[in-house]
């Protein structure tokens, strides 16, 4: 079939490409593209029929009373009575931008990208996205050094707008966001400028390809747990007696260690992504369920299992399951199901006296 594709690890996709005169039909998106989370074709057919048939109903829908009927395209009567589309504001668009974005990232990190949009569109104060051009970019970049870090949490900030709130800080002088996070700033609102050009929404991305002085080394960008500090870790009762509360107390940290995978990637394992590929045991980092999420679409990847991980007995844990998920006792909550590990994971570190600054979980694998 013309809409499927496979990627590297053999999971079909579904990819089906919107004639532009419908696009705002589905939020403005160029393509859908979804995991059909198989990788057998049979199956793939079947699941990419389904939604092609969904996508053409909905385009069929156009042309008929329906919810999704929020753009007509008339052949104007004549050249001079021309009846131009209405021009969505900064903050539609913000909001079609969202949805469209919802399809590939969690939620936690949609969240934080569309307030950092927001508060830049209040700040820039265009009622029209054509009207911001690379000056207003390289303000809004001197501005935010300005604008004070969780401002929302301050009480002389309580109730304003944020433009208020620059306004303000420019008399009251509390510490200003710091030079990554505005540069963390200015990535996502080219991110949101990049989608609106390709959209045909504006003319220009003003917020590309700025640049930044490096402040530190990107090994720095996270500090590493010393051969000593790991050595505290590891010879902690809960991995040489194994006194543990939890079995992921356990799997954990050694997951991480021989892996390098991310604390959630992990948590979120189902006995079924271990498995045995080309006489080899395997973790498949995926999102084969509702449940588990990636990063980013790149992120999917198979993992040969360590003989470390293999000595001390991983594939006897796995088969010993009675439930579907590797480590069932851990709740999923808005970020995932690594939330609980994490939290427990940081009062082990305290609990032996370890306190490293700007470690996590993963840090002892990076």
């Amino acid at each position: 079939m013309r809409y499927l594709t496979q990627s590297k690890t053999g999971t079909w996709y579904f990819r089906f490409q919107i004639p532009a005169m419908q696009r705002a039909l589905f939020g403005g998106r160029r393509e859908i593209k979804r995991s059909l989370r198989t990788t057998v074709l049979e199956q793939a057919k079947v699941a990419a029929l389904e939604l092609e048939l969904e996508a053409r109903k909905t385009l069929l829908s156009q042309s008929q009373d329906s919810p999704f009927q929020a753009v007509s395209y008339k052949t104007p009567s004549t050249p001079s009575k021309r009846t131009s589309k209405k021009e969505l504001t900064p903050f539609e668009l913000l909001e079609l931008y969202c949805t469209y974005k919802s399809d590939y990232v969690s939620t936690k990190t949609l969240e934080g990208q569309k307030a950092k949009c927001k508060i830049v569109l209040e700040l820039l104060n265009k009622t029209k996205l054509k009207d911001v051009r690379r000056a207003d970019a390289e303000r809004i970049r001197y501005q935010l050094k300005s604008f004070p870090a969780n401002s929302k949490k301050l009480p002389e900030f309580k109730g304003l707008t944020n433009l208020q709130i620059l306004s303000l800080n420019q008399q009251v002088k509390k510490q200003g966001l710091s030079e990554s996070s505005i540069k963390d700033y200015v990535q996502k609102l080219s991110s949101f400028f990049e989608w609106c050009l390709q959209n045909e929404h504006t003319d220009v991305n003003p917020f590309k390809s700025i640049k930044f002085k490096k402040t530190r080394k990107d090994s720095d960008s996270k500090n590493h747990y010393t051969t000593e500090q790991l050595r505290k870790i590891f010879s902690n009762d809960i991995f040489t007696k194994k006194t543990f509360k939890h079995h992921y107390q356990y799997w954990l940290p050694l997951l991480a260690i021989y892996t390098g995978a991310r604390l959630n990637e992990l948590c979120q394992l189902y006995t079924d992504d271990i498995a045995r590929l080309d006489e080899t045991w395997c973790i498949r980092i995926r999102a084969a369920r509702p449940d588990q999420r990636l990063k980013n679409l790149n992120s999917e990847r198979v993992i040969p299992i360590h003989n470390e991980l293999l000595r001390l007995g991983f594939l006897d844990f796995v088969k010993a399951q009675t439930h579907d998920r590797l480590f069932c006792s851990l709740p999923l909550r808005r970020d995932g199901y690594g939330t609980v590990a994490s939290k427990w994971f940081t009062r082990f570190k305290s609990s032996i006296a370890l306190i490293v600054d700007m470690t996590s979980t993963h840090s002892a694998i990076l």
